[in-house]
């Protein structure tokens, strides 16, 4: 698919230009991991088969007159409505017990508004988002899911500007201090970004509320300062809280997801860091194997002047799960809007998000025996 293509291309385009030892390692790292995820689906998928679920009425899986043939031994039946709505309901639920390997291309028009050395004008960054999600069970009622963010950016600004911008976490291009008056700063710069990481806890059997259930989960934060280029981040060690908080229900999945950062070591002639990104999703799931929605990230730097704190964008998207031989995957496409933005400052416009998500059930989990039990 076009979308996938164009994130591996990316990755591809940082490794060859950076030439930078620790991208190398990241992005032959991931290509590990991907190759090991892969092994590792078909292993675990063996390890709670069968999974291929029969109706109630003991027709086959694709329904009564359906043409679909029933799924192999050992494969994840998605036609079967009530597999696809237990693994959709999972998906939606930021603490579930899946397995996921989370790949996320974002292209964002970044508005530059006029300067004396330059007009206004519309640029485009370009970040790529391999995350890695895994679920460790803590003992019979707690989940402790963790969520490794590994980014590779591309920016439409040279490498000399440095320390003079920085890429934060909601992808905007935010002035350190002011530019020479006899500098042109856009070019292109590509490579690694900041790593981040959140960890979250919560209950394994999410509460029951208003005919949904209720998602409710909080951690700990961290952004590590591992950009390649002074450029692609922010220079500072960074930790805060984080929180999830959300409802279920058959056709509807809504809730808000918050991180929120300060700085505490760090490059001494960096600017000090006390930002938060929300997420806030909210869609509607007209058959399990579709959702009809947005899930944004609100971003604000209270350290910005009035006027620039804040960028708030909403969107529309459409996501899709479906099988690849006997692994559920999910691609989506959204696009976002920030209707506030920062107005002395450059901030993002327009955001064109694409996922692609392969799930897997962890097979030590719930999940998987509620598969197991609807056989």
């Amino acid at each position: 698919m076009s979308g996938t293509s164009r994130q591996f291309y990316l990755a591809s385009v940082a490794l060859s230009r950076s030439g930078c030892t620790p991208i190398t390692a990241v992005l032959a790292a991931l290509g590990f991991a991907v190759t090991v995820l892969s092994a590792f689906a078909q292993d675990s998928i063996s390890f709670y088969r069968p999974l291929t679920l029969a109706p109630a009425d003991g027709s086959s899986s694709g329904g009564a007159g359906s043409d679909t043939a029933p799924a192999a031994k050992g494969e994840i039946d998605l036609n079967d409505p009530r597999v696809m709505a237990a693994i959709s309901e999972a998906m939606d639920n930021p603490i579930s017990e899946l397995i996921i390997a989370w790949n996320q291309f974002d292209a964002i028009q970044v508005h530059f508004p006029s300067t004396p050395l330059y007009a206004a004008r519309d640029e485009w960054a370009y970040r790529y988002q391999f995350v890695p999600t895994f679920p460790v069970p803590v003992g019979a009622r707690w989940n402790w899911v963790s969520r490794l963010v590994l980014p590779v950016a591309s920016v439409p600004l040279k490498e000399e500007v440095g320390k003079l911008f920085q890429l934060d976490p909601g992808g905007n291009l935010r002035p350190d201090s002011t530019l020479p008056s006899d500098l042109d700063p856009f070019g292109r710069t590509t490579g690694l970004g900041d790593i981040a990481y959140v960890g979250l806890v919560g209950p394994k059997h999410l509460p029951k509320i208003a005919g949904g259930s209720l998602i409710l989960a909080a951690g700990p934060t961290f952004i590590f300062p591992t950009a390649s280029e002074d450029l692609l981040g922010q220079g500072k060690w960074q930790a805060g809280p984080s929180f999830v908080a959300g409802l279920l229900t058959e056709h509807w999945r809504m809730g808000v997801f918050p991180q929120q950062w300060w700085s505490f070591a760090g490059d001494d002639d960096r600017r000090p860091v006390s930002q938060m990104s929300l997420q806030y999703f909210l869609f509607y799931a007209p058959t399990p194997n579709w959702d009809i929605g947005m899930s944004p990230n609100m971003f604000v730097n209270w350290n910005a002047s009035s006027g620039n704190k804040l960028t708030f964008p909403i969107g529309l998207g459409v996501h899709r799960t479906f099988n690849i031989g006997q692994l559920p995957v999910s691609v989506g496409i959204e696009a976002h809007y920030s209707v506030i933005h920062p107005t002395d400052s450059p901030g993002s416009r327009w955001d064109i998000r694409v996922y692609l998500m392969p799930l897997i059930p962890a097979p030590w989990g719930n999940l998987a025996r509620e598969l197991r039990e609807l056989q």
